[in-house]
This record gives C-alpha cells, sequence and structure tokens, in this order.
C-alpha cells in the first residue's frame, strides 16, 4: 500500500469514528435530556477518541505496522457499538417506534462489541511491536482469536436474552426467536471463552518471548507496554476484588474504573511504535520505583505512628490531640530525604547495578582528582 493511499485511509476511518463518537453523545443526551452527559460517558468518549488518535499516527506514519490498522477497526467498531446501542435504547425506550430496527441495531451493536475488545486488547498484544507475530508457530494463537470472535458474535446473535447485550434491553426478546435453545446458546457462549481464555494466556506468553529475545529498540517498545501494563492490572484487580467483595463502587463506576482500564494501551503503543523518547522509560520507571516505594513506607510510618503516639499519650492528654497529627507530621518531614536516598540506592543496586557501579566509578574518580588538584 503507499504511503498516500495509507494515509487517507487511516484519516477516512479516524473521521468516520469521531463522528460516530459524536453521533453516541448526542444519543446519550436525547436519552437522558433532563441531566447533562454522565462523566463516564464523556470519559468512555475520550478514551475512545485516544485510541482512534493514535491507530492514525501509527497507520499513517508506519503503515506497514499492522498495529496500527488494527487498534483502528478495533476503535471504529467499539464506536459503532456504542452508537448501535445508543440507537436501539432510543428507538425501543426513549420514543419506541421511532426509529427502524432498534433490536437488530443492539445484536449489531453487541457483536461489534466483542470483535473490537478482542481486536484492542490481544490481537494487538499478540503483534506488538512490529506488527507480525513472534514466529509462524503462533498461528494457532490467531486461530483461537478467530474462533472465539465466531462463537462469541454467533452467541450473540441468537442469545434469547438481550440482557446480555445491555442491561436495559432485558425485557425485549431476540428478534431472531428461539432459533438456538437457550441451553445450546450458553453452550455456544461458554465455548467462545475457552479458547478466548487460552488466546489471552498465549497472548501475553508471546510478550514475555518477545521480551526474553529482544535488545534494542524492540526492549525498550517491550518495557512500555509492561510499564503501562501494571497501571491496567492494578485496576483490573481492584475491580474483581470490588465484584467479588460485592462492594457497591463497582455498580457505580464499573464502566468508569473498565475505561480507565484501557487508557494505558494507546498511550504506551503509540510511544513505543513512534518512538518518542524511547530511552526515557527507564528513568521513568526507577522514579516510580523510588517514589512508589517511598510513599509507601512514610505512608505506614506516619499511621504508625500516629497510632502509636496516640496510644502512648492517651492517658495523659485524652483523645484527639492534635500534638500527636503535628509530631508524626514533622518525623514524615525528617525521614523524606534519609529515606530516599537510602530506597534509591536499594533499587539502584538491585535492578540497575551497571548503571550503579558506572556512577560509583565516577564518583570516586572525581574525588580522586579533586584530591590531586
Amino acid at each position: 500500500m503507499r504511503l498516500r493511499t495509507a494515509t487517507r485511509l487511516a484519516w477516512s476511518c479516524w473521521t468516520l469514528t469521531v463522528g460516530l463518537i459524536a453521533a453516541t453523545l448526542f444519543l446519550q443526551h436525547l436519552n437522558s435530556p433532563s441531566a447533562l452527559l454522565s462523566v463516564s460517558g464523556m470519559f468512555s468518549a475520550l478514551v475512545q477518541f485516544a485510541f482512534a488518535s493514535v491507530a492514525l499516527l501509527i497507520a499513517s506514519r508506519r503503515h506497514e505496522n499492522l498495529i496500527g490498522w488494527v487498534i483502528a477497526i478495533g476503535a471504529l467498531l467499539g464506536a459503532a457499538a456504542d452508537f448501535a446501542l445508543g440507537y436501539s435504547e432510543y428507538g425501543l425506550l426513549t420514543a419506541p417506534g421511532s426509529l427502524p430496527i432498534p433490536l437488530w441495531m443492539a445484536l449489531i451493536g453487541g457483536c461489534f462489541r466483542s470483535i473490537g475488545f478482542i481486536l484492542i486488547l490481544f490481537v494487538v498484544l499478540l503483534l506488538f511491536p512490529d506488527g507480525h507475530l513472534p514466529s509462524p508457530r503462533w498461528r494457532w494463537v490467531a486461530r483461537f482469536l478467530v474462533v472465539s470472535i465466531v462463537l462469541n458474535s454467533v452467541g450473540t446473535l441468537f442469545d434469547p436474552d438481550m440482557s446480555d447485550i445491555d442491561f436495559s434491553l432485558s425485557s425485549f426478546s431476540n428478534p431472531l426467536g428461539n432459533i438456538i435453545p437457550e441451553p445450546i446458546s450458553g453452550l455456544l457462549s461458554g465455548l467462545g471463552i475457552m479458547p478466548l481464555g487460552v488466546a489471552i494466556f498465549a497472548c501475553v506468553a508471546a510478550i514475555v518471548v518477545r521480551f526474553r529475545r529482544s535488545k534494542g529498540d524492540e526492549r525498550q517498545q517491550l518495557k512500555w507496554l509492561t510499564y503501562f501494563s501494571f497501571f491496567s492490572g492494578a485496576i483490573f484487580v481492584v475491580v474483581l476484588v470490588g465484584a467479588w467483595l460485592n462492594l457497591d463502587f463497582v455498580y457505580y463506576i464499573g464502566g468508569f474504573l473498565f475505561d480507565l482500564l484501557l487508557v494505558p494501551i494507546p498511550i504506551a503503543v503509540g510511544i513505543a511504535i513512534l518512538k518518542y523518547r524511547l530511552y526515557d522509560i527507564d528513568i521513568i520507571i526507577r522514579q516510580t520505583l523510588v517514589y512508589g516505594s517511598l510513599t509507601a513506607v512514610l505512608a505506614v510510618a506516619y499511621w504508625g505512628s500516629v497510632i502509636g503516639l496516640q496510644g502512648l499519650l492517651r492517658p495523659i492528654v485524652g483523645e484527639g490531640n492534635d500534638l500527636v497529627v503535628v509530631a508524626s507530621t514533622l518525623l514524615i518531614a525528617a525521614l523524606f530525604l534519609p529515606l530516599r536516598g537510602r530506597i534509591q540506592a536499594f533499587i539502584d543496586r538491585r535492578f540497575y547495578r551497571r548503571k550503579y557501579d558506572a556512577s560509583k566509578t565516577l564518583a570516586a574518580f572525581s574525588a580522586t582528582l579533586r584530591d590531586e588538584v
């Protein structure tokens, strides 16, 4: 494909995606006219816009890399899915009978949503960073992804329960009717999840294999993805724990947390593939380790000192003494610089041994040179 053709195609895909995002926001306003657009809806639109923009940059500048086109198609399908679901909600609930084929649009939206999700998350991991499989032996993972897409789409199309697509559509029936009985449709959904689960672990394994073999720029690219994946993993753990404990915040801000989980992906992929300030990742990881550990230690020390001093001074001054808080704050301020130096030295020795040895050698040479002068 020529560069000019690829650029025009990338811009066309981006324009269509942004148009669908704007139309979805308009439908959300029509479906809830008494309230402004929700924070979750706006944030979801911003996430989709970020994916579409990163795909545009990659596809127009590195058109030979398939990752840009995969993200572009995934973002387009995700935007189309949200538009279709908003369309069906308006045609079925807000203004019944005002729009044609709303239930069919809901089915299309459900299929597009699962396909876009698989493309953006798992196909990108499998192809990152050069747009090719790690080796021809990994073709079976791509086949597993295709099988899971087909089975999930068939299960969505023929599922008699529309609540699996959107909870607001639970009172409506599938326009295709009960062509496939519910036990069989549930079996299809389960069969779709099984190869998808295998493919997820295989995609993560592909990143690990690439990292062990990588050198130079490719290793730095994989570091960017790994670094941002920790943030997504932390959010995912929070959602899982909240759902397991049946906490209310998961139901209120679950969609927002899911969108927040996706945010690091376009940032990492865009920086890594476009190679913008690529080698700064080592500095960022080092500072994250230092200040993350420092924050954790200081937080434990602060709360420990507050609780300990309150226990010691309670017989003397009673409850609610502000002196304890002031003393704990002064203690943390006094510990900040010494702790930062010790933690930074430990992390440099443990994870950045070569740079640590080089800096020690340079410091010794500087001291010797100063003494000689």
